[in-house]
């Protein structure tokens, strides 16, 4: 493998990119070919280890079942619509891919997570050679380097995680990096235009996406060269269109042209100091993405016109991290929010560090000496992290897995009383993910995540958890349920005994109402514990 520096490709006239066949053409080795097959391997395995259905995936699958059962794309069927999911897309793909393959949607969503994950690995790894090959690396040292970018993300704590969790971070990321991907290397107006489909299609799985889809348009507008108004448009167009139509819907549809979750998440500004900058804190020491942009912003500075070619890259993290502390980050483990973001942040890393090692060694005149301390840090690095940050972060994963296995198998067992009592029954609760997907029973869900009222008129409590800081106790009595459930594994906490959590838990256990027309039932599970639950009584109608 040779770390020489090759003779500079001719650039298009209009917009000074790198034409097709390049200088890393013939760069497809075999070795790497099958480096990255192994780390792909390495990948699967990882996420077929931890993988489970998590709790707030059940949500969407909920929708995804109720559309395929004819009900349309809701919550509780009959009911009023509402966008209780931020992953339109994802909850689509999910029912579509059960339909088809008339596989379970348990069953299809971690398949299909996987196979997104694995997709991108792979976008990383071609772009990552992408760059290293237009920064003027041969063909083998790009084909051999690059697959560094994948293979951290293998190794990223979460990422193979989240991947089998049923939720849509990996189409999200793949979507993001695809997309970014398209634009740090178009030569042509179809392939901007396409970078933006790809964007819009982003937004569609996750609201924030739309954050991506008016970096790219920003960046085509600043790239040097000619015919920016094309470009500008040829980027920004097809995404706006796709989110457009779909706002349309979502207001015809849901009366609203955001997801419900939008206004049921919105908390204070409390939030960004107590929830938001100790998620940042957190993430970056165990995911490293601000280091790693660091060095992606310096080879950037040293690079082929690769600052002006990775501009929207560069732009994403400090934006992402931005948006991400505003909004007070996540109550999930392992730093849900941030992984979208690490694929494009490793794959700008290596190039970063490789053509830092290049200079040196250009400056010093010993290319060898330095070649060989690059590959000996980087062999250091990566032993560190696997003998003793990765162990740590498995043993999470793994507990994290158990926890959850237990968690659905408790609360698929509280659906199943539920359907034998009263399929007909309105049953308010703060946990309605599994327990909504196992029930045909009507659910309120007093986070108002699915909920309309709730979120937009409910009263917030910044000190809980992001996503779980509304309740409205005097809407949930005006509805009267059959049950309350406040929030507990198992088995739930005795009014006056434990300290109610959520606030409308707080709320309804204050309550002379709630006190007055509900009484407390247990029930025998058997194996999986006891439903500690209330029951509205015979005497309150």
């Amino acid at each position: 493998m040779e770390w020489t520096a090759k003779k500079k490709s001719a650039r298009t006239p209009e917009t000074g990119e790198l034409p097709r066949g390049g200088p890393e053409k013939g760069g497809r080795h075999a070795g790497a070919l099958a480096g990255l097959g192994a780390v792909v391997a390495l990948f699967c395995l990882r996420a077929y280890h931890v993988g489970t259905v998590n709790e707030d995936a059940y949500i969407s699958l909920r929708y995804a079942r109720n559309l395929l059962n004819g009900d349309g794309l809701v919550f509780n069927p009959g009911g009023e619509p509402v966008e209780g999911i931020t992953n339109l897309l994802w909850t689509l793909a999910v029912a579509a891919g059960s339909w088809a393959s008339g596989l379970s949607l348990t069953t299809v969503a971690p398949v299909l997570g996987t196979i997104c994950g694995v997709l991108t690995l792979a976008v990383a790894y071609r772009w990552c050679q992408k760059e290293l090959a237009a920064n003027g690396f041969s063909s083998g040292a790009a084909a051999y380097t690059a697959l560094a970018a994948p293979l951290l993300l293998t190794l990223a704590p979460g990422f193979a995680f989240y991947s089998s969790s049923g939720l849509e971070v990996t189409l999200f990321a793949l979507l993001v990096t695809g997309g970014l991907y398209l634009l740090s290397h178009s030569g042509s107006l179809r392939r901007y235009a396409l970078a933006s489909l790809v964007l819009g299609a982003a937004a569609l799985t996750r609201p924030e996406g739309a954050l991506v889809l008016g970096l790219g348009a920003a960046a085509a507008l600043l790239r040097p060269g000619g015919g920016r108004l094309r470009r500008t448009l040829a980027s920004a167009l097809p995404g706006l269109l796709i989110l457009g139509g779909v706002t349309l819907w979502r207001l015809y549809y849901y009366g609203s042209p955001v997801p419900n979750t939008f206004f049921a998440k919105a908390g204070e500004a409390a939030v960004v100091e107590d929830w938001g900058l100790p998620y940042f804190e957190a993430a970056a020491a165990d995911l490293w993405f601000h280091g790693a942009w660091v060095f992606a912003l310096a080879g950037a500075v040293l690079g082929r016109d690769a600052l002006a070619r990775n501009v929207a890259a560069l732009s994403l993290v400090p934006l992402w991290t931005f948006y991400v502390v505003q909004v007070g980050g996540d109550y999930m483990p392992l730093h849900r929010f941030f992984l979208p973001i690490l694929p494009v942040a490793y794959v700008l890393l290596v190039p970063g560090v490789a053509l830092l090692a290049r200079a040196v060694s250009d400056l010093t005149g010993f290319r060898w000496l330095v070649n060989l301390a690059t590959v000996s840090l980087c062999a250091l690095a990566v032993a560190y992290v696997v003998d003793t940050e990765l162990p740590e972060h498995l043993e999470v994963e793994e507990q994290r897995k158990e926890d959850t296995i237990g968690w659905t198998a408790y609360r698929s067992s509280v659906a199943g009383w539920l359907d034998s009592q009263d399929p007909d029954a309105l049953v308010a609760a703060n946990a309605v993910g599994a327990m909504g997907y196992y029930s045909e029973t009507r659910v309120l869900d007093m986070l108002g995540l699915n909920d309309a009222h709730i979120a937009r008129n409910g009263e917030e409590d910044p000190e809980a958890p992001p996503g779980h800081q509304v309740g409205d106790a005097d809407y949930v009595l005006s509805r009267e349920p059959d049950y309350i459930i406040f929030y507990g594994i198992k088995p739930a906490y005795r009014v006056g005994e434990t300290s109610p959590y959520f606030l409308s838990d707080r709320q309804l256990a204050g309550s002379p109402e709630f006190q007055r027309d509900y009484e407390l039932v247990e029930v025998d599970l058997g194996e999986e514990g006891e439903i500690t639950l209330f029951q509205r009584s015979e005497e309150a109608g």
